[in-house]
């Protein structure tokens, strides 16, 4: 039975206790966060000034201390007064959250990454897979030759020069005419990675790391005892379809399910004997290596598909054995991206260099490595480059 070889296979990053209280989380803390939180605390304390400046003057001016209060001329200076000091220190805080807001979305440009507008509320699916693909460079320019992806792209790149806002809209129409399970409803919400498979299938034949074949080996039982084998060559779609492996586990881990996906045991009876063992291999290691961890199944008792909310871990670096490839040779992959679907909204976090990103259609804010771990726990889409 062919597995991943463990011995090679790198599990999530293990960082001692310590080092996370005194180094780890410091160094990583979300610097997107923090920057947030800061130019909406100018914000706040600026409009609160701002607001009792406006009150203050507008007391002064009108003369209602006096009517109300009978106060002297002195106070009626000293409102005044403290009113447009009020007015000048909330004009100040919200100048500066102002400008540390285009600071910060400079920042970010600056790593590549722009924001994408869910403008009918439904493109999310869209948004978080565009986002991914443009993170992976050979296939970026693989999709610009076609034009509706360039014309996509294009705007995307006008966007990190110029203050503009995009949408996914118009891709969407086209994408209409290459895949089918796309409907033709407007506002209609579609699944990331069935639209994936429909892009690596249209754009196979302009490049060859897209054209992989996976070889399926089936291992059958007879009624009398004996045993033979049978095999497929499937053109592959480009994206692995990890099932669940047959033991649960509330916590699970991304080797589990790839070891299910390459040898899994089976109990199908063909055509007088019984199917007992199935084994798949890839004729190569593709250089970006899509993972979609099927987070749904059939609820017998109810009849109804039910989402699986369980955690799976999923390794920084994986390392997939030679077994499993017809050209015998060990693969060495990176965590790159992925892509989360949590309450009907699709999320996408992407790698820029050493730094992660939560792109959530139009905010994009930076996170730390052990947030983008734990994200990674639930994803369903995912995106591994090869290394060397």
């Amino acid at each position: 039975m062919t597995t991943i070889d463990p011995s090679k296979t790198s599990t999530l990053i293990k960082v001692p206790p310590k080092a996370i209280e005194t180094k780890v989380l410091l160094a990583s803390k979300s610097k997107g966060a923090e920057t947030a939180k800061k130019i909406n605390y100018w914000a706040v304390f600026g409009l609160m000034f701002f607001t009792i400046g406006m009150i203050a003057i507008t007391v002064a001016t009108c003369g209602l201390n006096q009517i109300i209060f009978h106060a002297t001329v002195a106070t009626l200076d000293t409102v005044l007064g403290s009113g447009a000091i009020g007015l000048t220190i909330g004009s100040i805080f919200i100048t500066k959250a102002l400008i540390d807001k285009n600071k910060n979305i400079n920042i970010l440009k600056k790593t590549g990454l722009v924001g994408i507008s869910n403008k009918d509320a439904t493109t999310c699916w869209l948004n978080s897979l565009m986002q991914m693909l443009l993170n992976i460079p050979d296939l970026k320019e693989t999709l610009k030759r076609d034009s509706h992806f360039k014309e996509f792209i294009d705007k995307y790149e006008k966007a990190l020069k110029e203050d503009i806002q995009i949408d996914s809209i118009a891709l969407r129409e086209f994408l209409k005419t290459i895949c089918p399970d796309l409907r033709e409803e407007r506002h209609a919400y579609h699944d990331s990675h069935e639209v994936l498979k429909a892009i690596l299938d249209f754009f196979k034949s302009s490049n060859s790391n897209l054209r992989n074949t996976m070889i399926v080996k089936n291992h059958f039982l007879h009624p009398d005892g004996t045993t033979t084998t049978g095999e497929q060559r499937l053109e592959d779609t480009g994206v692995l379809e990890l099932t669940p492996p047959a033991k649960k586990q509330k916590i699970d881990n991304l080797k589990r399910w790839l070891s299910a996906k390459f040898s899994s045991v089976q109990n199908n009876e063909v055509v007088g004997k019984t199917n007992i063992l199935e084994e798949i291999k890839l004729s190569f290691a593709p250089n970006d290596l899509f993972l979609n961890l099927q987070r749904f199944e059939l609820d017998t008792k109810t009849n109804r598909i039910k989402k699986l909310n369980n955690t799976v871990e999923i390794p920084v670096n994986l390392e997939i054995s030679k077994n499993h490839f017809e050209n015998n040779l060990d693969a060495s992959y990176e965590l790159n991206n992925f892509i989360c679907h949590i309450n009907m909204h699709y999320i996408a976090y992407v790698k820029k260099g050493s730094s992660w990103f939560k792109c959530n259609d139009k905010n994009v804010t930076k996170i730390s490595l052990i947030e983008a771990l734990k994200a990674s726990e639930n994803a369903y889409l995912i995106h591994y480059k090869k290394l060397g």
